[in-house]
């Protein structure tokens, strides 16, 4: 998908390769558990297992990646990116993605429970923002 062939729309955006950058460097991230118009660079979606959203917000609608935490590897945090939807598409089927993503985990890792945690810093390390928590 990231290869710059069109099988998926017009992806991966300039607004992706940002996020993914900042991403990838440990940057700010603002980080939420809960639907929230807060608009959070990373959240769980409400009511699925530890299913989560790298919310690319630009160019408008933006796309969302789904996908799972998995236990630190050699010291580091891993997000297993499975699924990549237009927002547009994902709004009406958000239960239809989480499902897609809890079975491909499945399919690749078998028994592997995802990363559970109940400090959103187990999650992403570095430096983050967690939207959940009264300013």
């Amino acid at each position: 998908m990231l290869d710059g062939h069109t099988h998926y729309g017009i992806f991966p955006t300039v607004g992706a390769e940002i996020f993914f950058g900042v991403f990838s460097a440990g940057q700010l991230m603002t980080l939420s558990r809960k639907k929230t118009k807060q608009k959070p660079d990373l959240e769980m979606l409400d009511e699925h297992d530890e299913v989560w959203a790298m919310c690319i917000r630009n160019p408008k609608p933006g796309w969302r990646i789904l996908g799972r935490w998995f236990d630190e590897v050699e010291g580091q945090r891993v997000f297993v990116a499975l699924r990549a939807w237009d927002k547009t598409k994902l709004f009406a089927n958000y239960a239809v993605a989480a499902n897609e993503v809890i079975d491909d985990w499945n399919e690749m890792f078998g028994g592997v429970a995802p990363k559970r945690a109940t400090n959103l810093g187990d999650y992403v390390g570095g430096v983050f923002n967690d939207l959940d928590q009264p300013t």
